[in-house]
């Protein structure tokens, strides 16, 4: 979504915002190329990606005229090489239960599960199941200098291009809510710990009972017993043997004078 604030004296230049992209390794922005996969909703002007590709990974922001809006981060990521842990609630009898958080002290970073929103109950009426997603998400403790092996001319190249660096760690002080452990954004000596290589996302499996909905479907019957006609009250629909419906109740207005230029308050009525 553009999330934009706009006055409403620009509320007809909507049509002139745009939404531009940055790839991975590039480093300028440019326009996103419209498909049947790529479509920008005329109403809001929000983006929609269908389909995504590996390459659809980079940044993304949309523009009106100097304005931008705060950048969105796009990862792409292969389910072949994205593991899951199925883990089960704290309150289960068994485990698997879900990771820990874990605080990597040497560069006061803790790695946690962000997780998602319950699915919806699988069946209704009886015993379901329903599931969540967790994701491996590195957070800062405190941002704090960390000196690098730089200046020790002991240390092989090769060594310490896996080295954390306080320039990594300066990342986490622009994305205070953490990074996800997969993100491409996330330096590659951070992913590289052992700590953050070695846990994987997760998804959770819950048992659940919801009822089901209950339809309100009115009902003629013959003398026999029979089904002559069925309205779905439900879906706005009724039958010419019910009673009318409740009417919506009517729209208040109160129409207040005030002096130009004289204070006024507007209070809500009820």
């Amino acid at each position: 979504m553009c999330k934009m604030c706009i006055s409403p004296q620009e509320r007809h230049k909507t049509d002139a915002i745009l939404w531009e992209w940055a790839p991975q390794e590039a480093k300028k922005f440019q326009p996103i190329d419209l498909t049947e996969h790529v479509v920008i909703s005329p109403e809001d002007k929000t983006l929609h990606l269908y389909n995504l590709q590996m390459d659809q990974t980079g940044q993304y922001i949309c523009r009106l005229g100097e304005s931008l809006t705060a950048p969105y981060f796009l990862t792409v990521l292969n389910v072949s090489d994205t593991e899951l842990n199925e883990v089960h609630t704290p309150e289960a009898p068994l485990g698997p239960y879900p990771a820990v958080s874990d605080m990597i002290e040497e560069y006061g970073l803790i790695l946690d599960t962000e997780w998602s929103a319950w699915s919806v109950c699988s069946n209704c009426g009886k015993i379901g199941r329903k599931h969540k997603l967790g994701y491996c998400t590195i957070f800062s403790k405190e941002y704090r200098e960390f000196i690098s092996a730089a200046s020790n001319s002991t240390v092989d190249e090769a060594e310490f291009t896996s080295r954390v660096t306080s320039v990594d760690l300066e990342l986490f002080t622009v994305f205070k809510y953490g990074i996800p452990c997969k993100s491409h954004i996330l330096p590659t000596a951070i992913k590289n710990l052992p700590q953050v290589k070695s846990r994987n996302n997760e998804v959770m499996v819950g048992y659940c009972k919801v009822e089901c909905p209950k339809e309100g479907v009115f009902e003629i019957l013959d003398k026999e017993g029979k089904v002559i006609e069925k309205a779905n009250n439900s879906a706005g629909i009724y039958s010419l043997m019910q009673e009318l419906p409740p009417l919506e109740p009517d729209v208040e207005r109160i129409l207040i004078y005030a002096v130009k230029g004289k204070p006024i308050v507007l209070a809500c009525p009820g």
